[in-house]
């Protein structure tokens, strides 16, 4: 018996993105930013969320914890230097 189309990988996968984006908005509402364009991939735009004076990283869990590397948090802190913002890590 196979499984229902629901429960497959691409659909979890689906699902999750989902879930970050509505996440995201949520994010720029409260903070009275924008979300960015490509949550961050494109070279012009940056992270996740911009607002006037801060630049967000959201990560989303399913897990009891989040490990932040140093790594991402001084891409994050170079990305708000060069934009003229102040950095924020948001783990929901």
């Amino acid at each position: 018996m196979s499984e229902p189309g629901w429960w497959s990988e691409p659909a979890r996968l689906r699902r999750q993105n989902a879930r970050s984006r509505a996440q995201e908005r949520q994010v720029a509402k409260d903070l009275g930013g924008r979300v960015t364009a490509g949550s961050g991939s494109s070279w012009r735009s940056k992270q996740d969320v911009s607002t006037p004076d801060l630049l967000v990283q959201h990560k989303g869990t399913e897990s009891k914890s989040y490990r932040l590397t140093l790594e991402q948090w001084s891409e994050l802190e170079k990305d708000a230097i060069q934009a003229g913002k102040e950095p924020v890590m948001l783990n929901q």
